[in-house]
């Protein structure tokens, strides 16, 4: 057995070919794992029947994944009450191929299947889409560890909006605390300060996180932080941070706030604002390189998506949520997309799709500005490319549009007919 291990050790050739069977090993045991995951899985065929979301227009979807996939996208594009839900049953996932071709048969306005990991790449039929995307902050490498450097980069970063309540915040700023986050401190900042803001804000449709699941939280790389907000010595907000040192990126992963806090409107804005501000103060003075505000829902019209865009977010592709593949009926594409423009991904890069009504009666000139004014809403910096889809009306007028030179917005828009 010694001279079989020294003959290998001796031989580059015979320890190469050693390497390469270890590897082909385990990709032989990646393959039958998922094999025998796919072959055992059931996925719920489900019809839900609702009005567009922001829209009177009635739509219907069809699903084929698993039941948590068909609650996330059920407020997704509807309204969170659907007029209808239809569960058509269970089918085994090896005849996923033959559901798949509903894609040319069925009249729902949307079809959603999830997506297997040979399949999670977008195609002509279908947009391979993730329900939810990081929302991240970059911070320079080669910062000033002083206040006025970090004032100056978010000032550029920003929104208007945010500057003010930036410059309103720092003319009396909170002070901060870091709290080790022990079992018994991580129950005084859930009953204290978690609970009562995630049921404040969401009410009955609140979904709150476990105790045992903010314990949880974490890893061998992973440290837990609590960081409280002081005001007049007093602790008034405070936040779960999640520091992963191998990445460098610092995770907001939970908001809170005394509950007499809550209820004030104008103040309950001024501690959101702070603990974004001191959130990314943290990363600033301690060199770390990312801070992520979270995942959001891929609509481009969101709430959430809107304001951690006024941060100077960029989206990014969330690889630890499941992939769905999105078909629509293309005679319904324009009348979805008008009301739930997407986010989606190819690789790392993050595109944008929508569709747009424009006032055919406008002059060229007056059009393009219009185009750029509404795109403009919807795109940001890192966004590779925003396709429009227009009506035939305004698809003749394309070449005018693109002639005007008036198509000068955040990132390259795409106008088009087609999906």
């Amino acid at each position: 057995m010694k001279m079989i291990r020294k003959l290998i050790v001796n031989s580059p050739l015979l320890c190469a070919l050693v390497v390469h069977l270890r590897i082909y090993k385990l990709w032989v045991r990646q393959l039958l794992s998922m094999f025998l995951k796919v072959m055992r899985a059931e996925l719920q065929l489900v019809r839900i029947t609702g009005y567009l979301v922001g829209s009177k227009q009635e739509a219907s979807l069809l699903v084929l994944a698993q039941e948590s996939v068909v609650d996330a996208y059920h407020s997704f594009f509807f309204a969170r009450n659907a007029i209808k839900l239809d569960r058509l049953g269970r089918r085994r996932v090896f005849r996923i191929r033959r559901l798949l071709r509903l894609s040319s048969t069925s009249q729902d306005d949307i079809l959603l299947a999830e997506a297997w990991p040979w399949q999670t790449t977008s195609s002509s039929d279908w947009l391979a889409l993730e329900a939810w995307s990081q929302a991240i902050v970059d911070l320079p490498s080669d910062r000033l560890a002083d206040d006025s450097a970090l004032k100056a980069y978010l000032s550029g970063l920003v929104s208007s909006t945010i500057q003010r309540r930036l410059k309103s915040y720092w003319r009396s700023p909170c002070d901060t605390a870091q709290s080790s986050a022990d079992q018994p401190s991580l129950e005084h900042y859930y009953y204290q300060y978690y609970l009562p803001l995630v049921e404040a804000r969401h009410g009955d449709n609140a979904h709150t996180m476990s105790l045992q699941t903010m314990q949880d939280l974490g890893g061998a790389s992973v440290e837990k932080i609590l960081l409280y907000l002081h005001d007049e010595q007093r602790p008034v907000a405070g936040m779960l941070l999640l520091f992963d040192h191998v990445a460098s990126r610092l995770l907001v992963q939970e908001y809170g706030v005394r509950p007499d806090k809550i209820d004030d409107d104008k103040e309950f804005q001024r501690l959101y604002t702070a603990m974004n501000y001191e959130a990314l103060a943290f990363a600033w003075y301690r060199g770390i390189k990312q801070v992520s505000f979270g995942g959001g829902q891929n609509q481009l019209r969101s709430g959430v998506y809107y304001y951690k865009k006024q941060w100077g977010c960029r989206f990014e592709r969330d690889r630890k949520r499941e992939s769905v593949l999105l078909h629509w009926n293309s005679k319904n594409a324009h009348e979805i997309l008008k009301f739930t423009p997407l986010l989606y991904f190819k690789g790392s890069q993050a595109f944008g799709l929508c569709s747009l009504a424009l006032n055919e009666a406008l002059e060229t000139g007056e059009l393009a500005k219009t185009l750029v004014s509404e795109t403009n809403k919807l795109t940001f910096a890192q966004m590779r490319e925003l396709t429009i889809l227009l009506s035939t009306a305004a698809h003749a007028r394309l070449d005018d549009l693109q002639k005007a030179g008036h198509l000068v917005a955040k990132v390259p828009i795409r106008l088009s007919e087609e999906e």
